[in-house]
């Protein structure tokens, strides 16, 4: 049969995941750049455009840690390079940056699914925070793509040393050491994001190997133990909440563990009894800190479920050649001097933020 004779439905092979993506794109643009000059700038953006601007006018830059880190500046500066000294250039770098937030979900279908990375593009295309943010001349919006860079190249680069491709795998590493030094010199929430990052590896790595039933033991305790101590706590919280009750009435048990708690931690023994409700706050700074210890403990044990029953994790980090390591290492390092002494014009930049 003639090329020109086959049926129309036959050549042209529509794949509805790409035109869903397609429109999710069209939208992602048009609500991050429409009107994007509509707004006069808050006072966190009014900072930062001044600076930007003072970047691309010439007048130079060194970085503040009072404004974190130098990421903005730069993008912002080019962006009035490119585009001309206007409100919706400063704005333009961020609203880019959005869209590309809103796109990142794909890289991560393996995973999520190809229904749930388009939710997930979906809900970032709609969530009014992520918009916000996505025409708000802050860092937020840049972090939160190094962020998902990040975590999409750990699971990228296990993916590829699974399948034996050391090719690919050590590209996701300089990929994932990009989105680190870019996000350090972004905000201090790097920081812990990157704690996330590394306890998530160390907890998997503590879980893999051991049998499937084990682990769902762990998920279990896990859960119990977040259930008693977090009822416990609810009921410390509530039975403490409001005025005291009138002393002829008597105290309730809640408000009684609470004060002999406090009398424990603040008094020497002998001295007379502390008054009502004096001296709380350590003990309820020290509950606080419990609560976060049990989620921490319940999420590591939540993971356990998804471990493997071979060390995945720890031999995909071995298995890092030391050339690759020390490039993604340098790949790093010359993004993180480069914009910190902005291009080399303040050596300083390098130790500004310590």
């Amino acid at each position: 049969m003639n090329y020109l004779d086959r049926p129309l439905s036959g050549v042209i092979m529509l794949n509805w995941e790409v035109v869903l993506y397609g429109l999710i794109l069209i939208l992602a643009v048009a609500t991050r750049f429409y009107e994007l000059d509509a707004r006069a700038f808050s006072h966190d953006g009014a900072q930062h455009a001044l600076w930007s601007h003072k970047l691309y006018d010439g007048d130079g830059y060194v970085h503040d840690p009072l404004m974190h880190g130098p990421l903005l500046f730069h993008v912002t500066a080019f962006s009035l390079f490119l585009l001309g000294d206007t409100d919706f250039a400063a704005r333009a770098g961020l609203a880019l940056f959005g869209v590309m937030l809103v796109m990142l979900p794909i890289g991560l279908r393996p995973w999520l699914g190809r229904l749930g990375a388009l939710l997930a593009s979906v809900l970032l295309l709609i969530s009014p925070a992520v918009m916000h943010y996505s025409r708000h001349l802050r860092h937020d919006v840049f972090n939160a793509v190094f962020t998902v860079l990040m975590f999409m190249a750990l699971f990228q680069y296990l993916r590829s040393h699974l399948s034996g491709d050391q090719r690919r795998s050590g590209r996701w590493l300089y990929v994932g050491a990009a989105a680190v030094a870019l996000s350090l010199t972004t905000k201090e929430v790097a920081f812990i994001h990157g704690f996330i990052g590394f306890t998530f590896m160390l907890v998997i790595s503590l879980f893999e190997g051991m049998s499937a039933r084990r682990r769902l033991s762990w998920f279990w305790a896990g859960l119990i133990l977040l259930v008693v101590v977090g009822g416990i706590v609810l009921w410390l919280t509530f039975g403490n909440a409001g005025p005291p009750p009138d002393p002829e009435m008597g105290q309730p048990l809640s408000r009684q563990v609470i004060e002999a708690l406090a009398g424990v931690g603040s008094q020497p023994s002998g001295e007379a009894e502390v008054a009502a409700g004096a001296g709380s706050e350590p003990v309820w700074k020290l509950i606080q800190l419990l609560v976060l210890v049990v989620g921490l403990a319940f999420a590591a044990a939540t993971l356990a479920l998804s471990a493997a029953q071979w060390p995945l994790m720890t031999e995909s980090i071995r298995a890092v050649p030391l050339r690759t390591l020390g490039m993604a290492t340098l790949v790093g390092a010359v993004l993180f001097v480069v914009l910190y002494t902005t291009f080399f014009t303040n050596p300083y930049g390098v130790v500004s933020d310590t």
